[in-house]
């Protein structure tokens, strides 16, 4: 490609091809003429030899046009900086420019055409590293010029070229780069993230700094950069900028972060969160750790042992608020993650004083579905602590206590397996007292009176050897007599299988809004489940569970949910009713006197729960601010339950 004619630094005052010059009116006449003079050759009085070694090339020139276009060549000339051979001609050896590109700054010097055609990339590099040299700003200025930027420069580079092309301009002239915004596009495609790291990571000047903080920084250019990384290597930008202070670029990038979370593993989403935690007072990164998103993500994207190493850390990071915020998601999800691995969650959980909250809702989903724990094949390697804390519970009534002693026998002869013979006809004395002294501190946690006599006698034999006759003697004096001051367990009872969406704790929690401060009675919940039939009889609280969401539901205190009118907690407040097509609805507006589920904020159809959208007015005045339940219509529920509402009177009132 050629340039434009450019208007030369300096007009010739001497030609030596005579006549030729008269007439001349323009500097294209003029600028042709030199050209016709370059091919001739005609009277040169200059030799230039140009590059090294075998690519030596020999170009013959005018000192008077040398002298008069390039600044460079008339100081050379003046100091007389060559060597004059007899013939009074002028040698020039400049063997770090290649005869490729001297052929181009010599074109320029007589036409002021800059012929770019036949340049690969690293030669436009070489052309401006040669420019600048011989002081020839004005091929910089063309070659960077916003029109020839992306059509002459940035098509014929590479990824390094360019990054190379880059610092040379900081280094040549850092204002002309800040021109080139509405190009950083461009320049973005071109550039090789791994050696944008490096950059970043090892020229700490402070124009390399605020070139990549204003490229990066521009979300028209970074947006499209990033689509093209994967997580991995966003967080490495991310992670670098914060470390060396590009603060522009961290903000910026964790405006867009959210979009590559589902590609992170775990070690990459612990290195966002030592980021997030450097920003203390960041909202961008506060919103995004405590979304319902980032949760679904991780979960999405990490095995639930991950994910409780992940807290861990966050919790030595004290990343205190996100900690919660997971601690809250795993409760939510402990049962399907005790369902992949109860063996190795309980181990994690209960070895870390950080999940001390979810102790007992493991221990209650054991003793719910004891086979998730009881016939693992890490079983025998289950901490003591463990086993005594599941052995203690009441609600262990799934498995019989001949069951019980059988897998404590398995689980304490597991722990001397390297000593006890296989066989026990084998077995010696010694050996039974190793056995006893492994499962001593079990031996009270059974049920022993709770036992079947056959299951017991199957036993007797084995346990004489283990444990004192008096255990023994007394569960026959049992079976005949109850002795007196025996304490007798009760016996184990068993849990519904179904996990409550609240814990008894939260009982009172509800009760407490349910209650008005000038009654004289206080709430209480029935701890059993209602039937379908009396989901219409009250007082009743109704619970939803959202997938992937909390819980949501209302109270209604009258006794027949069919009735017309609808009790209010509040003036216009939230409460219940049911349709023959409907589950409960909650909300009325009594404004609207339709005979179906529209005329309420949310009712339940099937397996979703529909916002009502029709009316302005709610009945419930804060309705609006449940931002929760405004982005979508309706949502897919994956469990509710009714429970029945016992006033109790307190005389104390």
């Amino acid at each position: 490609m050629l340039s434009k004619v450019l208007k030369p630094r300096h007009l010739p005052s001497i030609y030596s091809y005579g006549r030729r010059m008269e007439g001349i009116k323009t500097y294209e006449e003029l600028f042709n003429l030199n050209e016709i003079l370059l091919q001739t050759e005609k009277n040169y009085d200059v030799v230039i030899y140009a590059g090294e070694g075998n690519s030596v090339k020999v170009f013959h020139a005018h000192s008077f046009i040398l002298y008069s276009r390039s600044s460079y060549f008339e100081t050379a000339l003046f100091n007389k900086n060559y060597t004059q051979s007899y013939d009074k001609t002028f040698t020039f050896t400049i063997s770090n420019i290649s005869a490729i590109i001297f052929r181009v700054i010599l074109r320029y010097l007589y036409t002021t055409e800059i012929d770019t055609s036949k340049l690969d990339g690293p030669e436009i590099l070489q052309l401006i590293e040669a420019a600048n040299e011989l002081e020839l700003d004005k091929i910089i200025d063309y070659l960077l010029a916003r029109d020839n930027l992306t059509e002459i420069v940035l098509s014929k580079l590479n990824n390094t070229e360019v990054l190379r092309l880059i610092i040379r301009i900081i280094e040549l002239n850092f204002s002309l780069i800040l021109q080139y915004e509405s190009d950083f596009e461009t320049i973005l495609e071109k550039l090789n993230i791994d050696e944008i790291l490096y950059i970043m990571k090892t020229d700490n000047r402070s124009e390399i700094k605020q070139f990549f903080d204003n490229i990066l920084s521009s979300t028209e250019a970074i947006n499209p950069f990033l689509s093209k990384l994967n997580g991995g290597k966003i967080l490495q930008l991310l992670v670098t900028a914060n470390e060396f202070q590009y603060k522009q670029i961290v903000s910026n990038l964790l405006m867009n972060v959210r979009a590559i979370l589902g590609e992170l593993n775990k070690y990459e989403i612990t290195q966002l969160m030592i980021v997030a935690k450097e920003l203390k007072h960041n909202r961008i990164t506060e919103r995004l750790f405590l979304s319902v998103d980032f949760a679904n993500i991780i979960s999405d994207n990490l095995n639930c042992v991950e994910i409780l190493d992940l807290l861990l850390k966050a919790n030595q990071m004290q990343h205190q608020k996100f900690f919660n915020h997971m601690l809250n998601f795993i409760d939510q999800r402990l049962e399907e993650y005790m369902h992949i691995d109860a063996f190795i969650i309980m181990q994690i959980i209960f070895s870390n004083d950080a999940f001390k909250s979810l102790h007992d809702q493991c221990l209650h989903i054991i003793c719910i579905n004891p086979n998730l724990l009881f016939e693992h094949r890490k079983f025998t390697q289950l901490d003591k602590s463990i086993l005594m804390l599941i052995l203690q519970r009441d609600d262990l009534g799934t498995l019989s206590e001949i069951i019980i002693l059988d897998y404590l026998m398995k689980w304490g002869i597991a722990q001397n397996s390297t000593i006890l013979p296989n066989q026990f006809r084998k077995w010696r004395k010694k050996d039974y007292d190793i056995l006893e002294k492994t499962i001593h501190d079990f031996i009270p946690l059974i049920r022993w009176y709770q036992m079947p006599q056959d299951d017991f006698m199957k036993y007797s034999e084995f346990l004489k050897n283990i444990i004192s006759t008096e255990p023994i003697l007394n569960y026959f004096r049992y079976n005949i007599m109850p002795p007196r001051g025996t304490t007798i367990l009760s016996q184990r009872y068993i849990l519904p299988n179904h996990m409550f969406l609240v814990k008894p704790g939260q009982f009172d929690l509800i009760a407490s809004w349910i209650d008005r401060k000038d009654l004289k009675t206080t709430s209480s919940i029935n701890n059993e489940q209602i039937s379908n039939d009396s989901l219409y009889y009250g007082p009743t609280v109704t619970l939803i569970k959202i997938m992937d969401m909390g819980l949501f539901g209302g109270y209604n205190e009258l006794n027949d949910l069919n009735t017309s009118n609808i009790s209010r907690v509040i003036k216009n407040c939230l409460a219940e009713k049911c349709y023959s097509l409907h589950g409960p609805c909650f909300g009325w507006n009594k404004k609207h006197t339709f005979s179906n589920a529209d005329s309420h904020d949310i009712y339940i159809n099937s397996n979703w729960l529909y916002i009502c959208q029709r009316f302005i007015h709610h009945s419930h005045p804060n309705f609006r601010k449940f931002q929760k339940l405004q982005t979508k219509s309706r949502y897919e529920i994956e469990d509710f339950e009714v429970w029945q509402v016992v006033k109790k009177y307190n005389p104390s009132q």
